[in-house]
């Protein structure tokens, strides 16, 4: 992709798109893209993920976030989980990666 959004997940802080309504499903959350018309349903683990992506908080600090919920499962694997998360929000154009300074 030339466009930007194949960025690695792990330079500045994710933001969502302004244009993104959610729907509480209980442990799932559903995500409607209102621009492109188009429905996401997210685990409650990538729900996790979402709701720190607020122009604030860095992958690390998402890690820590998601790892305080999962205390059994292991550290590399919750940040391996957390950034391919982020990858997949951002190559569907659900979030913004925000350059530190910025946010």
């Amino acid at each position: 992709m030339a466009d930007g959004r194949d960025q690695e997940a792990t330079s500045g802080v994710p933001q969502a798109r302004l244009n993104i309504r959610s729907e509480d499903l209980g442990a799932e959350l559903l995500l409607y893209d209102e621009q492109e018309r188009q429905y996401h349903l997210l685990n409650s683990t990538a729900r996790l993920v979402w709701q720190h992506c607020d122009g604030h908080h860095d992958l690390s600090e998402i890690t820590a976030l998601v790892a305080e919920h999962y205390p059994t499962v292991p550290r590399e694997r919750i940040a391996q989980d957390t950034r391919a998360t982020l990858q997949t929000l951002a190559d569907k154009d659900l979030i913004v990666w925000m350059n530190e300074e910025a946010s």
